[in-house]
């Protein structure tokens, strides 16, 4: 894990009760006591602390006072601050005024635009101007900033600062993939079903070329089924992906709560004046948690459930080609029956019983009879000719 950004030196001019330029150098380890006294009065009131403050604040954005107030009182000259962090392992210098600068040790000074150059001081310090304010600044008798945000903002906040929202992303990544997969499939049943159309307008073929037809729809069929096999793999290794990414931050996570409980008891064995006994950030840690496990296992319901949906509606496509081979290879018993009725519409033709061959008088009924079987036979050899194509 990197080293948090630690600011090195402050410096400026014009601003508050600062006239003169200024300039402030910060160890690299250990606390800041800072005094101010005002020789008026010989008290602290007035003497500046909280320019200083609002002067750290500055350079990066998170001073919640106008550049128009921060300007001296008795100066026309426009603030500005610079301040020198050391961040990902490099010096940065930040300089904001009537225009702001970066410059990365080393480097140029950063060029762009001020939406440009404000996207490069999140990228820098890898949060925004309102995650730094909230983590970095407490005002005088007051709580943190944290504690003053409602429990639905708390919680935003832990998601977006401990990087949890991308779970969601990836869900979202795979919903809309699941998505393009149902697009196509609607697209091979509209080319499916348009194909069938234009084999009825042209005609069936002999059976010959109805079998070959049968063996490439079962190739292609075969195919499909391999591009589904090789998704459901993606899907696995993505899902496994998404699992260790979580694990992973549960534990980068439990060891910040085991920080935070030992320095807890620390302070509550210095004893020291109006600290709480209870740790809100620990709390609101712990219920982040919490639901975070909740919406994984709720997540891992729903892949489970769309499983399932999947896997019945394959058995029941299964299940229909089983019947349409079935009624498919029917087609050979009913040409037999076809011809054989036929040969015995050929025979009544002649007023001929089909079956002592003597003159039959009464005939016409039996050959209506076996005309209405004729067209019903058709219509079935149709039906089993259009399902082999």
């Amino acid at each position: 894990m990197s080293l948090p950004p630690r600011l090195l030196s402050i410096e400026g001019s014009g601003l508050g009760s600062f006239l003169e330029p200024f300039k402030i150098k910060l160890p690299r380890s250990g606390l800041v006591l800072l005094r101010g006294k005002n020789c008026d009065t010989g008290g602290s009131s007035g003497s500046g602390t909280s320019t200083l403050i609002h002067a750290i604040n500055y350079p990066l954005g998170m001073c919640d006072v106008p550049s128009t107030e921060l300007q001296h009182w008795g100066s026309d000259e426009f603030p500005t601050v610079a301040a020198e962090y050391f961040v990902g392992g490099n010096n940065v210098r930040v300089h904001r005024g009537k225009k702001l600068t970066i410059k990365e040790e080393g480097k140029k000074p950063f060029e762009g635009s001020a939406k440009q150059k404000e996207e490069k001081l999140v990228e820098l310090f890898g949060m925004d101007t309102d995650m730094l304010r909230t983590l970095t600044y407490r005002g005088q008798r007051k709580p943190g900033l944290f504690l003053t945000k409602t429990d639905a903002e708390k919680k935003e906040f832990l998601t977006k600062l401990l990087q949890l929202d991308k779970f969601e992303a990836e869900q979202e990544r795979s919903a809309a993939k699941v998505k393009d997969l149902e697009n196509q499939v609607q697209v091979l049943v509209a080319r499916k079903a348009d194909l069938a159309a234009r084999q009825e307008q042209i005609g069936l073929g002999d059976k010959t070329k109805c079998m070959q037809q049968m063996d490439a729809a079962k190739t292609a069929l075969a195919r499909r089924q391999q591009s589904v096999v090789e998704v459901e793999q993606k899907i696995r290794e993505k899902r496994d992906e998404s699992q260790r990414a979580y694990d992973a931050e549960l534990l980068a996570h439990k060891h910040e709560v085991e920080t935070v409980t030992k320095r807890l008891l620390a302070l509550k064995q210095e004893a020291v004046p109006e600290r709480p006994t209870t740790s809100p950030a620990l709390e609101q840690a712990v219920a982040m948690k919490e639901a975070s496990d909740k919406r994984f296992k709720r997540i891992k319901e729903e892949d489970a459930e769309r499983s399932r949906l999947r896997n019945y509606r394959v058995a029941e496509l299964n299940d229909t080609i089983r019947k349409l081979w079935l009624k498919a290879r029917s087609v050979d018993g009913w040409l037999a029956k076809k011809s054989q009725i036929e040969q015995t519409l050929e025979s009544l033709a002649q007023n001929v019983c089909p079956t002592c061959s003597r003159e039959w008088a009464d005939s016409e009924a039996k050959k209506e009879e076996l005309r209405g079987d004729l067209v019903r036979i058709q219509a079935e050899v149709d039906e089993c000719a259009l399902v082999q194509t």
